[in-house]
């Protein structure tokens, strides 16, 4: 695997940063891709013994190659959403240049890895930012007056004595939300556990809630301290790394959360 993991390091490296340098709500997209990245390199890396490849399986691979190196070349001048679908292309491909068999649990488990970074974007699109907006506005003015500051959420605001912070769509934290769904995923396809395959899914839902709950917190602190602010420093912590801090924080939650599942599991067995 070999081959499969230098093309795919070529890649990902490629629209990574294509996302990085565009600036902006990217730079968060960017985040998301790296899950599929890094999960579909595990993945690779761990698919075991190839099986020599038939002529069709690696006509389909290398057509999914050559439509990445397409997109990659003309994605600025043609249909920017194609970029998002490059892992869903490209982790299968390289799969069947490697020598994944056709029909097997690892292509499945690489189209699903593939799937994160378009799911997310979706359901960014799915979240109900309203309702999102106004509860992040409530939790943030309310850390702002345990923090001793004076505040007070009125609908998105969050008014303060000397200025009013509006919470918008890129404040709601939704993007966070569905990374730590996706990165939930992840962990689940890489490292199985016994315990949440036992109770079908009630582990899963339960972690789940528990990462969303973290990470809606995290964000919540984050419009807080943007309150909290100065103005030379506000776009650090709204749009620069300040606000990816934030983001990595909620992963590193739900990393820790299922890596104490993964200990207590290991200890009733």
């Amino acid at each position: 695997m070999t081959l499969p993991l230098l093309l795919l390091g070529t890649i990902a490296s490629a629209q990574l940063t294509l996302y990085w340098r565009s600036g902006g709500r990217l730079e968060t997209v960017a985040l998301m891709a790296s899950l599929s990245w890094l999960g579909g390199a595990l993945l690779l890396a761990d698919a075991g013994e190839p099986v020599p490849v038939r002529r069709r399986t690696w006509a389909l691979g290398l057509a999914g190659l050559a439509w990445s190196l397409l997109v990659l070349t003309n994605t600025a001048r043609l249909y920017d959403p194609l970029l998002h679908l490059l892992p869903l292309v490209v982790l299968p491909a390289l799969g069947l240049v490697g020598g994944v068999p056709l029909r097997s649990r690892a292509l499945v488990d690489l189209v699903a890895m593939g799937l994160l970074l378009p799911l997310q974007l979706l359901l960014t699109r799915l979240l109900p930012l309203l309702p999102l907006a106004r509860t992040t506005a409530e939790l943030s003015a309310f850390l702002v007056w345990l923090s001793g500051g004076s505040a007070l959420a009125d609908g998105v605001a969050v008014r303060l004595p000397e200025r009013t912070l509006v919470v918008g769509a890129s404040c709601t934290g939704a993007e966070t939300l569905s990374l730590c769904l996706a990165g939930l995923v992840m962990l689940a396809l890489l490292f199985p556990l016994p315990c949440l395959q036992r109770h079908r899914g009630r582990g899963l839902l339960l972690l789940g809630g528990l990462s969303l709950g973290a990470a809606f917190v995290l964000n919540g602190l984050r419009v807080a301290v943007l309150a909290l602010t100065p103005a030379n420093a506000f776009g650090f912590w709204h749009d620069g790394g300040g606000s990816h801090l934030f983001a990595m924080a909620s992963l590193a939650v739900l990393v820790a959360a299922y890596l104490a599942l993964t200990e207590w599991s290991l200890r009733q067995s």
